[in-house]
């Protein structure tokens, strides 16, 4: 279907996506306790924000 918002993250390599939990401790540990506490709450309320209707893998293709 169509969508009108997209959320663009751009990585040096495909291998940025996968999961690291040394990365992911180390960003908890600066993130705090509290901040996740916020956030898990945040969460709780999307649904009511809005409709997540898929998630898609795109590339860039720049010509030169």
């Amino acid at each position: 279907g169509d969508f009108n918002v997209i959320l663009v993250t751009r990585m040096k390599s495909a291998a940025d996506m996968q999961p690291d939990k040394a990365k992911y401790d180390a960003f908890m540990k600066k993130w705090g306790e509290e901040n996740q506490k916020k956030s898990d709450k945040l969460v709780m309320t999307y649904p009511d924000i809005r409709e997540i209707t898929g998630e898609y893998l795109m590339r860039e293709i720049t010509f030169k």
